[in-house]
């Protein structure tokens, strides 16, 4: 009877083999983290029924590896379950790795002993109920995700596989006689094939769930590659047409560019041959009237002295504005140096006062700055003769009964204030938003040049320009520059 059992768990053992076998052609990915602890249980168990093949020819030390390889084969299991469920926690393997180390020790203390057959009985016995109810609880939580056909066989098989291994300890204990160190009774016989067979056959059942299941998730991850891949086919034509229409979006803003410069080389030119005409047309007047003089022989020299200078003024203006245009569209390095404010808007005065008071205009000065500032002379020269003579001509063609012309500077913690203020009628609403742009002026003979540049100027300074209506009644320019 003896070598009938080892054949049988010989048997037995290459039956889990083959059933190993069939784990090996799995495709091993990430979509299947229970497969390492499937393929560890059948190997336990394979080398379980083995070493109890082993034990009665060979030593008794294979009878404490048989069953400690039966149980951890068990707990194998139930990880598998719970793997399907969860990520398996570091802690848990090292639990029951000191649960494993504990349990060799303990079984092979107890045989040891004399006539301990039937506690090891009832120690496997307890052990391996507590692992099969684990088992059963495992597959209780996972059968609240997956209620599959499968999923249910497998959990009715192991409950049929608790039953008898609950029926065969209690049979075999009852049934052991004193001194026995195996079983040797028929009725005991039969009960440990029934047991072991109904391990084997659960088994083979969890390997065709799992195969299922298997093969159902890598359909689904087909599924959601092809899926995918259609969704990457329809993002890449999306992408091809979308970049079809970024360049020709790019394409006719190039020609709207393009067209745009046209535009504003005319406009500029035009603005340029407007602001040099006054001083030109001043000149071409000026000179006519000096040559009249001459020729009535009428002139005398406190007159002379009075047209070359007005002449020299005007010339001074013309080349003042094409030196500015000048340095504006080379973009050269600024030639600055520090200066007050205030002795610069007095340096002006000279040319600006006569022209105001020949047409019946103010202007008042409140010069309270303390603070220097990094300016070109020059250039700032262009933008305060082009602000106050503005207001000037507004002024012109008013009939008030005081017309001012109100120049104010005053210090703003790190910055120097300096406002160019009329009581006239200010600039018009439609033309507010835009009073510094390019081709845009309120003057019917305007061409807009002259705040456009007044504020390229003052920005190629790092400074600011605004506008907003005056406490005095009419147009207000503020213009803020950093201190030195």
């Amino acid at each position: 009877m003896q070598y009938i059992n080892q054949t049988l768990f010989v048997v037995f053992s290459l039956l889990m083999l083959a059933v190993l076998a069939g784990t090996i052609n799995t495709n091993k990915n990430e979509y299947h983290p229970y497969i390492t602890y499937w393929r560890f249980s059948i190997t336990l168990r394979a080398l379980a029924f083995f070493s109890w093949a082993l034990a009665p020819t060979f030593s008794n030390l294979f009878v404490t590896l048989a069953n400690f390889c039966f149980a951890a084969s068990g707990v194998a299991l139930c990880l598998v379950f719970r793997s399907i469920r969860i990520k398996i926690s570091k802690n848990l393997l090292i639990y029951l790795f000191f649960a494993a180390v504990m349990f060799v020790v303990s079984f092979e203390f107890v045989r040891q002993q004399e006539n301990s057959y039937a506690t090891r009985l009832i120690m496997m016995g307890c052990i391996n109920s507590l692992i099969t109810l684990w088992e059963l609880a495992e597959l209780s939580l996972l059968h609240k995700r997956d209620r599959s056909i499968g999923l249910k066989i497998v959990g009715t098989v192991t409950l049929i596989q608790f039953i008898l291994t609950m029926i065969f300890i209690v049979v075999a204990i009852a049934g052991v006689e004193p001194g026995e160190t195996q079983i040797t009774q028929e009725q005991g016989i039969i009960n440990l094939w029934a047991g072991v067979g109904s391990h084997l056959i659960s088994f083979i059942i969890i390997s065709s769930y799992l195969f299922q299941r298997t093969v159902e998730s890598e359909r689904n991850a087909l599924k959601s590659l092809i899926n995918r891949t259609n969704q990457l086919d329809v993002a890449t034509k999306e992408k091809e047409e979308i970049s079809r229409l970024l360049e020709e979006k790019q394409a006719l803003i190039g020609s709207l560019i393009v067209a745009k410069k046209s535009a504003e080389a005319g406009a500029l030119s035009a603005s340029i041959a407007h602001e040099l005409n006054q001083p030109l047309g001043a000149i071409h007047l000026n000179v006519q009237f000096l040559q009249s003089k001459i020729e009535s022989n009428n002139l005398d020299l406190s007159l002379l002295k009075k047209l070359i200078s007005t002449i020299g003024e005007d010339n001074q203006r013309a080349a003042g504005v094409v030196s500015t245009l000048r340095k504006v569209f080379n973009q050269n390095e600024l030639e600055t140096k520090p200066i007050y404010v205030n002795d610069l808007i007095e340096s002006l005065m000279p040319i600006l006062l006569p022209h105001a008071r020949d047409n019946l205009v103010q202007i008042k000065l409140e010069l309270e700055s303390k603070l220097l500032v990094d300016i070109s002379v020059s250039e700032f020269q262009q933008v305060l003769f082009n602000l106050i003579n503005n207001a000037i001509e507004e002024l012109m063609g008013l009939e008030l009964p005081e017309k001012i012309v109100l120049i104010r500077t005053e210090d703003d913690g790190e910055f120097v204030k300096l406002s160019v203020s009329d009581n006239g009628e200010g600039i018009p609403e439609g033309f507010k938003s835009s009073i510094f742009d390019l081709m845009k002026s309120s003057k019917q003979d305007g061409m807009g040049l002259g705040l456009w540049l007044t504020r390229h100027i003052v920005e190629r300074h790092r400074g600011r320009i605004s506008y907003k209506p005056a406490n005095i009644g009419g147009a207000q320019f503020e213009i803020l520059l950093p201190k030195v």
